[in-house]
């Protein structure tokens, strides 16, 4: 799936340790949609589409066309100056309402690109706090995960403790051995879903693909 050669040498790197991830809850909307490439995507279309309702509207004004000249006259020194300007304005009064049909397409599909650009931003802001409140419960999971760790090492010490002194049954030893590892895999599994719960809110803000 990877794409690496079987006989490939590799490492396996344990990831699966506690790091907190510092993230102010204030500014997860506003960082996403600055990072994110599909809302710049829509933006720009939206940009884009402002642009051509400014060019139809345009259509509707008169051109207006600026035109000069200057030079000398006369056979003496100095020459006598003759200058003229001249503005031309020229609008199209009547050309079968397609002037009309052209701003109204352009308004329409700005509107629809603005619509487009607010059910995206709405998408990514519910994202972006969905991840970061699922990152929090796996944070949580890991900090009781981890205490029930610590209790079962301490019921394991003490089962071992009896078990050396011939106070303890061999079955109370090996329980607390399977109640130990179970805790060690809980714990195992939550540090693996707060890794992948950071991940999820990293790709929700924009800072990974």
């Amino acid at each position: 799936a990877l794409a690496i050669e079987v006989n490939a040498p590799t490492e396996v790197k344990d990831i699966l340790a506690y790091e907190p991830f510092p993230l102010d809850p204030a500014q997860l909307a506003q960082e996403a949609l600055r990072r994110r490439p599909d809302y710049m995507q829509v933006k720009a279309r939206e940009t884009a589409a402002e642009a051509t309702v400014r060019q139809t509207f345009r259509q509707f004004l008169p051109d207006v066309t600026g035109t000069g000249t200057y030079g000398g006259t006369g056979s003496d020194f100095p020459l006598g100056e003759i200058w003229a300007a001249g503005v031309t304005l020229s609008w199209t009064w009547f050309d079968g309402l397609n002037n009309v049909a052209r701003y109204r397409e352009a308004k329409a599909n700005l509107d629809a690109a603005k619509n487009r650009t607010r059910v995206l931003e709405l998408q990514i802001r519910q994202e972006a706090e969905q991840a970061y409140l699922a990152l929090g419960e796996a944070e949580e999971r890991i900090g009781a995960a981890q205490k029930g760790v610590e209790s079962a090492q301490e019921n394991f010490r003490l089962a071992q403790g009896r078990f050396d002194a011939g106070v303890g049954t061999i079955i109370e030893l090996a329980d607390a051995q399977l109640a130990l590892t179970r805790a060690q895999s809980t714990e195992a599994q939550g540090l693996a879903d707060f890794r992948i719960a950071r991940a999820r809110l990293e790709k929700a803000l924009g800072r990974r693909d």
